[in-house]
């Protein structure tokens, strides 16, 4: 019988396993503030810049959004780079 790891990597070659750490955060201020490599949700990053969360939405691509089945989720940094910040 074949290896899982070996069976995953023949059916999905370019599948990239990302370990992202959604557990860590800090308190500041009363506030949670998420550590800079977990990922937003689409309410956070509105707050950020503040827009609406429709317009999070509409540019989700734009801003290099990931999509994680239903869930919309974006890293900090890769959404300033995006906007050139």
């Amino acid at each position: 019988m074949e290896n899982e790891d070996s069976v995953i990597d023949s059916r999905m070659p370019n599948l990239k396993v990302f370990d992202l750490s959604l557990t860590q955060s800090t308190v500041a201020t009363g506030k949670e503030e998420r550590a800079e490599d977990q990922l937003l949700t689409v309410d956070e990053v509105a707050a950020r810049l503040s827009v609406s969360r429709n317009w999070v939405y509409n540019h989700a691509d734009a801003i290099g959004g990931y999509r994680l089945g239903k869930y919309l989720r974006f890293s900090w940094p890769r959404v300033l780079e995006r906007l050139g910040r």
